[in-house]
């Protein structure tokens, strides 16, 4: 398994500079699933990277962090943010992240909207992962 968490822009089919708003400057990727970051300039990030950020940030802790707990500085202009907690994408800015034409992650013939993504995974795809459904199988 891949630790990679956003998109790869190769899978979408625009213009690069309709996906510079939506670039997670931790793995550099397209943000998958986007959440903003309550910092003033609300900065777009992949869900998973900054739970990853938030995890090691704290390692050091002898308290164990929830999960649910984000890292308390913006990974990209340090802005102090405690006490606020991170937000999906909304309005416009979900309308066109939700809109952007993009091919499947899983490399099969479907092409859509990344709002019809995660979907066309879990119920269409020929190429999606399946758990197996024999006895001890790993």
């Amino acid at each position: 398994t891949s630790s990679k968490m956003g998109l790869d822009e190769d899978l979408f089919v625009c213009d690069s500079s309709s996906l510079s708003p939506y670039i997670c400057a931790i793995c550099m990727d397209v943000a998958y699933p986007a959440v903003v970051f309550p910092c003033t300039a609300e900065h777009t990030f992949c869900h998973g990277c900054v739970n990853v950020s938030s995890t090691s940030s704290s390692s050091s802790s002898s308290v164990s962090t929830p999960t649910s707990t984000m890292i308390s500085r913006c990974p990209i202009d340090r802005e102090e943010c405690r006490n606020k907690s991170l937000r999906p994408l909304s309005g416009l800015s979900l309308r066109v992240y939700s809109s952007l034409r993009i091919i499947c992650s899983n490399k099969c013939e479907w092409r859509g909207t990344l709002g019809n993504l995660p979907s066309h995974l879990q119920g269409s795809c020929p190429l999606a992962m399946v758990p197996c459904t024999q006895e001890g199988c790993n």
